[in-house]
């Protein structure tokens, strides 16, 4: 399965639903405001090649969102497998995408994403690899300074309308 149509078609971010394995290039990357990530197909372990992943969203030519968690999680998973001696790779679902590129020659952006559950790390390993508690970790390094079920009003979900 390589990547699907409609991403590599569009030049604008596309929802779409596809599970890659993300293997951290980290000799690639260029400081801290970006992730580059080998990306192989689940079944076959074929290579679909190199994508990225910015803070907030980011593409080339794009716009970056007000706030996202996406990148934080990301990085912060990776770089706990890395501090405990793990291999820095994850099962990801791509929820949506951009191709800054052309169909032949594909610039995969990730710009949301799920983590699997199996690559996923707790919060207790957060605690022990970063000696912190988990929500001084969120407020200091993630920047989630409140639940977000403390501000109801801040909540929303499709088709859902929530009042405060």
């Amino acid at each position: 399965m390589p990547y699907p149509a409609e991403l590599l078609r569009a030049h604008e971010p596309v929802f779409t639903n596809f599970t890659v394995i993300a293997h951290r290039i980290e000799a690639m990357e260029r400081g801290r405001d970006r992730l580059v990530l080998a990306l192989n197909e689940v079944d076959s372990g074929a290579s679909l090649g190199i994508a990225w992943a910015f803070p907030r969203e980011w593409y080339p030519n794009g716009r970056a969102t007000q706030f996202s968690h996406y990148y934080a999680t990301l990085r912060t998973c990776l770089e706990s497998l890395n501090l405990q001696n793990k291999p820095t790779v994850i099962k990801l679902h791509i929820l949506k995408a951009v191709n800054a590129g052309t169909e032949q020659d594909p610039r995969i952006f990730l710009l949301k994403f799920v983590i699997d559950p199996d690559y996923a790390v707790t919060g207790t390993e957060i605690e022990k690899v970063y000696g912190c508690s988990s929500q001084y970790y969120y407020e200091a390094f993630i920047g989630v300074t409140q639940p977000p079920i403390s501000e109801p009003s801040i909540m929303w979900f499709p088709g859902t309308i929530l009042q405060s």
